[in-house]
């Protein structure tokens, strides 16, 4: 195994590919390895503990701040889905919720290519959006090492929110601009 790929870009390789398997083994190993997820979640408990308390302590102090969501591709399309579901279920203001999605709002829908790696339209993103003190950032990128995620949350740190990284690389840049790390 190549060590400077991460573990998020590998191939799984402990069965067949799944549609190689019949119906009823590609269930089972889905169940299988979501219990294994349940068990990271779990190792990384007092971290998104943290989070939260930290999240809520934010917002109670800055009632103008915003939580923001940041990603690419799946991990953008995951932030969102997660920002989505804060209005019906806690009543939180649509108007202090907002995104910061690498290729915008048609890469929910699309792939679109090397957004991802595009630096300075993160750059944009964050002056456009203006981002400050007030706000909560919370960057999701599974390898760590998404440029756009990354860009946006260094901007975020160096803006004074309190920022919230999310990767599942141990070594992910992306941690390095958490004020809260969370590894799953």
């Amino acid at each position: 195994m190549d060590k400077n790929i991460p573990i998020t870009e590998l191939l799984y390789t402990k069965s067949k590919p799944i549609d190689q398997l019949n119906i009823m083994d590609g269930i089972a190993l889905m169940v299988e390895e979501q219990g294994k997820a349940s068990l990271e979640v779990q190792k990384s408990s007092d971290a998104i503990r943290l989070a939260i308390e930290c999240i809520s302590d934010h917002i109670k102090y800055n009632k103008e701040g915003r939580l923001i969501y940041v990603g690419a591709g799946t991990s953008g399309r995951i932030a969102v889905q997660d920002g989505v579901e804060l209005f019906p279920t806690f009543n939180w203001p649509k108007e202090r919720l907002d995104y910061i999605i690498a290729g915008g709002k048609q890469s929910l829908l699309n792939s679109i290519e090397n957004a991802e790696d595009d630096i300075n339209t993160a750059d944009e993103m964050v002056k456009l959006k203006n981002l400050n003190s007030q706000d909560v950032v919370i960057g999701l990128a599974a390898s760590g090492n998404t440029p756009f995620t990354c860009k946006v949350m260094e901007e975020a740190m160096k803006k004074k929110a309190l920022t919230i990284a999310i990767s599942n690389n141990p070594t992910g840049k992306i941690l390095e601009f958490g004020d809260i790390k969370i590894l799953l």
